[in-house]
């Protein structure tokens, strides 16, 4: 990032921000941000490339981020919705993977169905491939998301303003191996914004 830790984080789980160059996935700008570039029609990235907002009631939108990780490491990202109305999902995908955060096998995302189940009561959702379980507890506006991705054990996961909610997926075999994953949101009728860590994470999993 541009922008020195005020207090580097001394855990196992390095921002993505900070990932080493061979497990970075390159693009020609500088910086980890949203791509305007890799997102569906109906979402606007804001000025500063870290927020995004989808247009009202043109349905489920999303956004990739400009960078991607591979091979090893533990990752680590957060996302905050800034509206109490409209539903999101934060997670990973690949860069070939649907913006439809979960719809497919090359994404993983945490959030609400397609209903917005996940939202007014108190569980939350995670999604893989169409699949849609209960995982961890429902969010809204304010609440910080962080979103974990371990590709040395292959796992991902996510957390609620600090508090983590243990492992969601195994991340298949053919995707570890080859694969470079994505910070990606879907989102309806909502805004967000994302920390990759060129400022102090509100809740980073390990010693700062």
């Amino acid at each position: 990032g541009d922008t020195a830790f005020k207090h580097y984080p001394k855990g196992p789980w390095v921002p993505v921000s900070q990932s080493s160059d061979e497990h970075q996935v390159k693009n020609k700008n500088n910086g980890w941000r949203m791509n305007p570039y890799d997102a569906t029609g109906a979402v606007d990235v804001a000025p500063n490339v870290l927020g995004l907002q989808s247009h009202l009631s043109k349905g489920w939108q999303g956004c990739r981020s400009n960078k991607g990780v591979c091979g090893a490491g533990k990752y680590y990202y957060e996302a905050t919705p800034l509206e109490a109305l409209g539903f999101n999902r934060f997670g990973w995908a690949t860069d070939t993977g649907s913006l439809d955060r979960g719809s497919d096998r090359s994404g993983f995302g945490y959030g609400v169905d397609k209903d917005g189940f996940g939202v007014s009561r108190t569980q939350g959702k995670r999604l893989h491939n169409d699949d849609i379980e209960n995982y961890g507890e429902a969010y809204t506006k304010d609440d910080v998301i962080g979103c974990f991705l371990d590709l040395d054990n292959g796992t991902v996961k996510w957390s609620k303003n600090g508090k983590e909610f243990g492992e969601a997926y195994q991340i298949p075999d053919e995707l570890l191996s080859t694969a470079a994953f994505f910070p990606t949101a879907s989102m309806k009728d909502s805004t967000a914004e994302f920390n990759f860590g060129d400022k102090p994470f509100k809740f980073y999993p390990g010693e700062e």
